[in-house]
């Protein structure tokens, strides 16, 4: 996986992830301490979180940190709910 892979891999699994748990852009953006515009652009694949706030998005959601980006959320979700 290349650098564009995987911006593009975990832009998609943040946004799935976020909206499963209900959060908004700017609560999810308050608890990793960061501008809600700044978590936006990871949505938006404008650019990739940090090593730290990945591992902080892995204990919010209860995850390895690998599957941020190994796993097609999106589809594995498609896939469960057929």
């Amino acid at each position: 996986m290349n650098e564009e892979q995987f911006i593009a891999r975990i832009s998609v699994n943040l946004r799935t992830l976020r909206q499963l748990h209900g959060f908004s852009q700017g609560e999810l953006a308050e608890r990793l301490q960061i501008a809600r515009s700044t978590y936006s652009s990871f949505e938006k694949g404008e650019r990739a979180p940090s090593l730290y706030t990945c591992l902080h998005l892995a204990a919010i959601y209860n995850l390895s940190i690998e599957s941020l980006y190994q796993t097609d959320i999106d589809t594995a979700m498609l896939k469960l709910f057929r």
